[in-house]
């Protein structure tokens, strides 16, 4: 079986979730024989994590300010037709004009999360997933990373009488054995890793920091991703007397794992997810994880994790001192933690993609 994957997401992300799954689901289906042959329809790519893991990928050439939306500008201008001997097409994002491409071959889409349907999740220039909708109509596969965004895209959009696959992202296996902590770390801190905006809910992590900082004068809050601390963020952190203990960093993913390792415990109050990769590699680095007992994190985290009320600092503040007072229980949690972040591979995700591409493919 061949399957084409189009190169919209890694035109759009220099590196992020969706971009991380399409690259591993890739590079898996080309070093596995799983009976799939794989094509990018790219060759020229602004994503990094592609540019690292699939060989023969380099990045789109010119000034890095403006090559990559000329890239994506061309992109969209081009009617992709499939190799002969293709089965499948597997489209990465929800651009509208990539509908028009690969006539007559049979589409694969994946759904993420139902963010902007469930949240109202907007940007300035409207709903940020674009053409999800048509996608989801056209498909004859819809993938879903979760149950919990499956059960959301019946809701929202309906069921058709098409195959449905759940296919869990994975964790790498660099992420259970991490190196030594990258230099500048406070010595006791917790971590909050991804974008800090609207449903990312940062605010409850901060205010439970805040709580926990009144008593405990050692203790850090560590950030890594997102963009950098704003005007108003800034604002915050000085009229809470915290500017000095709260940090914004920004690492590889060789130093993520170190930096999860570290941390007293991982805090992650995201009002939805559609999988919570966050909340896995912090489980398989060995660091507690504190979760937002909302749409997929339970799914990720089964009873290896702590859940909290979405919005709900008190209970975050209590189980990071909860922790505190019991080692033994924080080492309870973090051996089943390591042992569920096992179970989720990806190689176990290209093997049910696998799966579910012999359902439709000709």
């Amino acid at each position: 079986m061949r399957v084409a994957f189009d190169e919209q997401i890694l035109l759009l992300q220099r590196r992020g979730g969706i971009s991380r799954y399409v690259v591993e689901l890739l590079h898996e289906l080309r070093t596995n024989d799983r009976g799939v042959e794989v094509e990018l329809a790219a060759r020229r790519v602004v994503n990094a994590h592609a540019i690292e893991r699939i060989a023969g990928l380099t990045a789109v050439p010119g000034p890095p300010a403006v090559a990559p939306y000329l890239a994506l500008a061309a992109a969209t201008l081009r009617r992709r037709r499939a190799s002969t001997g293709v089965d499948l097409v597997h489209t990465t994002y929800y651009l509208p004009p990539f509908l028009r491409d690969f006539v007559g071959v049979p589409k694969v889409v994946t759904i993420h999360d139902m963010i902007p349907e469930r949240l109202g999740e907007r940007m300035w220039f409207g709903n940020p997933h674009m053409a999800k909708r048509s996608f989801y109509d056209r498909a004859q596969l819809v993938i879903f990373n979760s149950a919990a965004t499956r059960d959301d895209a019946f809701a929202v959009y309906g069921q058709r009488d098409i195959p449905y696959a759940v296919t869990h992202l994975g964790v790498d296996a660099s992420f259970f054995t991490p190196g030594p902590a990258p230099a500048g770390l406070p010595a006791r801190y917790l971590l909050f890793v991804g974008r800090r905006h609207g449903y990312k809910d940062f605010a409850t992590a901060f205010r439970a920091f805040r709580a926990l900082a009144a008593t405990d004068r050692e203790l850090h809050l560590v950030c890594v991703g997102g963009a950098p601390f704003g005007a108003a963020e800034q604002d915050t952190f000085r009229r809470s007397a915290l500017a000095a203990r709260v940090h914004r960093i920004a690492v590889d993913d060789r130093a993520l794992a170190a930096v999860y390792a570290a941390a007293e415990a991982f805090v992650f109050p995201s009002r939805y997810e559609g999988f919570g990769l966050p909340a896995l590699e912090a489980m398989a680095a060995g660091t507690p994880a504190i979760l937002a007992r909302t749409s997929s994190l339970p799914e990720v985290g089964g009873d290896a994790a702590i859940y909290v009320a979405p919005g709900d600092a008190d209970a975050i503040a209590d189980a990071v001192i909860a922790l505190q007072a019991s080692p033994e229980r924080r080492a309870e949690l973090v051996a089943a933690a390591q042992t569920r972040a096992g179970r989720f591979t990806w190689a176990a995700t290209a093997d049910a993609t696998a799966a579910a591409y012999r359902l439709v493919a000709r």
